[in-house]
């Protein structure tokens, strides 16, 4: 169960390749080892799993348990589009719904029910800058807009990784020219003058790959700090954080960027 559930209806993992996963720890004598016997399985699987979510989320209602609601939402289209609603403190999915148009008016249509069922609402709403979004939010939940950081940390990567990426190719191609010719002038002129520079040349074009990779590696750091800065509560205690620190922080990794 603990394999289906994670990797077949978590990961959509295929089932013939469970069944095979399976078979490599020799369980196809207790449970069999056909796609088609594990996909009855899932079948089962999938609906105690809703049955019981509807049950836990009638017990916290009944108990008034139910907390304002820290939301995202997107249209992901996989096979058709989808309109998906998330609570970003607990991860629990509000709604996940196929969808032809994504406008306020639709999104509102799906999200009104989902608050009236609960009985909470909605704090702050993060998505991208569509306008259809930032209405629902601001008009039609009455709640705070908040940009995802998916855009900010594009245009950084754009602004830094791709130059530095391209110092460290160039740092690694003269690396690679400079010890070709320092064994090509082994073989040839062993004691020449360009013999005895080959050496020092090798190892300053060592340095500026390990510069570079270094500039690299700290680049990707900083870059994943400011993604994790810029969440609403800090995920080491889960405490707000207020827009100020988060300001304060962000600016203080970029310039770290920057130097």
């Amino acid at each position: 169960m603990a394999a289906l559930y994670t990797f077949g209806l978590k990961r959509g993992v295929g089932l013939e390749t469970i069944s095979a996963f399976f078979t490599h720890l020799r369980l196809t004598t207790p449970g069999g080892c056909a796609p088609s016997a594990w996909r009855g399985v899932m079948d089962v699987l999938a609906a105690a799993m809703l049955q019981t979510t509807e049950a836990w989320e009638r017990d916290g209602v009944a108990a008034g348990e139910m907390r304002e609601i820290l939301g995202a939402v997107d249209a992901p289209f996989l096979q058709r589009r989808l309109l998906v609603c998330i609570d970003r403190v607990s991860g629990s999915l509000g709604f996940e719904e196929v969808a032809e148009h994504r406008t306020s008016e639709t999104w509102y249509a799906l999200v009104e029910p989902r608050l009236a069922t609960l009985g909470t609402e909605v704090v702050s709403l993060v998505s991208d800058r569509a306008k259809a979004l930032i209405k629902l939010a601001e008009t039609g939940l009455g709640c705070l807009s908040i940009p995802d950081v998916f855009h900010l940390i594009h245009a950084l990567v754009k602004s830094y990784s791709v130059a530095i990426l391209g110092r460290l190719r160039q740092a690694r191609q003269a690396l690679r020219h400079a010890q070709e010719r320092f064994h090509m002038c082994q073989v040839s002129d062993p004691s020449g003058a360009e013999a005895q520079q080959a050496p020092a040349v090798v190892e300053a074009s060592a340095a500026q790959v390990q510069h570079w990779g270094t500039v690299d590696s700290a680049s990707r750091q900083h870059l994943e700090k400011v993604s994790l800065l810029l969440h609403p509560w800090r995920l080491c205690d889960s405490t707000r954080q207020t827009s100020h620190a988060v300001e304060r922080q962000v600016h203080a990794e970029i310039e770290a960027i920057e130097v």
